[in-house]
């Protein structure tokens, strides 16, 4: 088990119960898939004594998957560059692999990416009527942001059908994408890399997206991404 310091954000259950857990299931060699759980909660709320070199690029990585054509599948993710380590992660819907790298690209313009720029304008209105106004402006240049990113991400949609469908779902994708997001990151990391886990994955604090672990000094945008977003 990796050694960590105590730093809880939100979480579901409490840092002495997690731990406590995870000893139980140590001692007695419980299930690999229950440990596998427990050590995730763990890495997720604990920061780690050693903060490893991390360099993120948004990119598309190889999959390792071979067409029968002899091409090498390649999906839009994120390169990361652990300690010198190369690990590509990439994500199985447009909802989680726009909600990573558009909160990698929020972070990095020091841009607030909420929860509720993915909910009706009308909700907000109903929260706070007296600034409907306020919250129009604030929506259109939010739409006129996420569209210039979508758009340039390439994705095999269009970005107004997209939106419409999030913004008008019971089932809200954005909060079903968060959680496999996290998943999908630690099967990714938790062979050797589990003290990048912390400092890698989406967390919603105080209802804005970010990531720990990213400044502008460890983001690296593929430049064809950059050409599409600057000619849209």
């Amino acid at each position: 088990m990796c050694k960590y310091r105590t730093s809880l954000d939100d979480h579901s259950l409490e840092y002495e119960d997690i731990k406590q857990l995870y000893i139980l299931c140590d001692r007695q060699t419980s299930t690999a898939m229950a440990a596998s759980k427990l050590e995730k909660e763990l890495c997720r709320h604990e920061e780690p004594f050693e903060r490893p070199s991390i360099t993120m690029t948004v990119k598309y990585v190889k999959t390792g998957k071979i067409f029968k054509d002899g091409r090498e599948q390649k999906k839009l993710g994120v390169e990361l560059n652990i300690d010198g380590d190369i690990v590509p992660v990439w994500f199985g819907s447009t909802d989680q692999t726009f909600l990573f790298v558009a909160t990698i690209m929020a972070c990095v313009e020091g841009r607030a990416l909420k929860r509720s720029d993915f909910l009706p304008v009308e909700n907000l209105i109903a929260r706070q009527p007296a600034r409907e106004t306020a919250i129009r402006e604030e929506r259109k240049e939010m739409a006129m942001w996420l569209n210039n990113r979508f758009s340039a991400l390439d994705f095999n949609q269009r970005f107004d059908v997209w939106y419409k469908g999030v913004l008008g779902c019971d089932a809200h994708p954005v909060d079903v994408a968060l959680p496999v997001i996290r998943q999908k990151l630690w099967n990714f990391l938790c062979l050797q890399h589990k003290n990048a886990y912390y400092y890698s994955f989406v967390i919603n604090e105080d209802g804005r997206y970010k990531i720990r672990g990213i400044s502008k000094n460890n983001v690296r945008i593929d430049p064809k991404i950059i050409d599409r977003m600057a000619n849209r």
